[in-house]
């Protein structure tokens, strides 16, 4: 049984006391020092924005091993923004950080759209290290399968030709080069659907989950921020992948974010409903 807790922005308070009303009982997080001495814990936290929060949230875990990172939301929270130039992580691009942790075996990015693995020209080096640090599913409850296309500078164009280098891009990626379009070569990586996605599969026997309410679709009644996109994954979708993880292995934290009170009243009033069946697939 995971011990919940809620930060104490307005959203998560909110939140919380929606969840409250079906009997859970939610402790503040006065201290993120305190998760360190509790079992298992469910973090309910506020506005898309704080997504970033999971950083810490991660970084606090006291686990025995390494552990792989789901990151399930329409966003890949990995893009460079100015914040990260500045050296300072944010809701766009904590992802970075968190797949760099020394207990972090891998992140898998699911259900995320395909416009936000990467909007930017990156290095080589970047590249190498997506690859190499995490899985990409994209889309909701379908068999779309995205791609993600990287800008080469001279000296990746160089450094790609290598034989090493080509072995690290090829290894459980398919990749195309492209010469003919209007700037420099280019490379595509093609990952593969979420329909494909298969939590036996993950290396280490635990896990965190960190669960953006933005991955849903329109049509579902959880208030998410206007400012962000929302994705197509329908409520049962998230609900059976929930509980694919916790069947086929151990969940030793998670958290949902993405929840705010920017939103409509109907998709507030909605969450009532919503809400509990989200946090009751974790039980």
């Amino acid at each position: 049984m995971y011990q919940l807790f809620h930060t104490q922005l307005h959203d998560a308070i909110y939140a919380s006391r929606l969840l409250e009303k079906t009997g859970l009982h939610i402790r503040p997080i006065n201290d993120l020092g305190e998760l360190r001495e509790i079992p298992p814990s469910g973090i309910i936290n506020g506005d898309g924005y704080n997504h970033v929060d999971t950083l810490q949230f991660v970084s606090q875990l006291s686990t025995n091993g390494q552990i792989t990172y789901i990151h399930i939301d329409d966003h890949s929270d990995r893009e460079f923004t100015q914040s990260w130039l500045w050296g300072k992580p944010d809701y766009a691009n904590f992802t970075i950080p968190l797949s760099r942790l020394p207990h972090i075996h891998k992140v898998i990015y699911l259900c995320i759209h395909p416009k936000f693995i990467s909007r930017d020209s990156h290095t080589l080096e970047y590249c190498l290290e997506l690859l190499n640090s995490s899985e990409i599913y994209s889309g909701g409850n379908t068999n779309f399968k995205g791609s993600d296309f990287f800008e080469l500078n001279q000296r990746d164009r160089e450094q790609i030709l290598k034989p090493e280098i080509k072995r690290a891009l090829n290894q459980n990626r398919s990749i195309e080069y492209y010469e003919e379009w209007g700037w420099d070569s280019s490379f595509g990586i093609f990952w593969k659907s979420s329909s494909e996605f298969d939590p036996s599969k993950i290396e280490t026997p635990n896990v965190y989950v960190s669960v953006d309410l933005d991955v849903l679709d329109e049509k579902v009644q959880v208030p998410t921020n206007p400012i962000f996109s929302r994705g197509i994954l329908t409520l049962d979708g998230l609900i059976r992948i929930i509980k694919d993880i916790k069947l086929k292995k151990s969940i030793v934290g998670f958290d949902i974010t993405g929840f705010s009170l920017h939103d409509s009243k109907v998709r507030i009033e909605g969450a009532k409903q919503t809400l509990p069946q989200i946090v009751g697939a974790f039980y």
